[in-house]
């Protein structure tokens, strides 16, 4: 878990509330095993982390 962080959007996401959401990587290499990260961006400004999300993709 000491990989690189790359951001993979431009913009922010607006908030759904309890909505839900998905993205998909067309960059990501065939076969290989990644983990996302999601940094929130509260109303107030503070940032938090979550994750790490781990993908397998085949």
């Amino acid at each position: 878990m000491n990989g690189k962080r790359v951001r993979v959007n431009a913009k922010l996401i607006a908030g759904k509330g309890r909505g839900s959401y998905s993205f998909l990587d067309r960059r990501a290499p065939r076969r290989a095993s990644l983990r996302y990260w999601i940094q929130e961006v509260a109303l107030d400004g503070t940032r938090s982390w979550h994750g790490p999300a781990r993908v397998v993709r085949a």
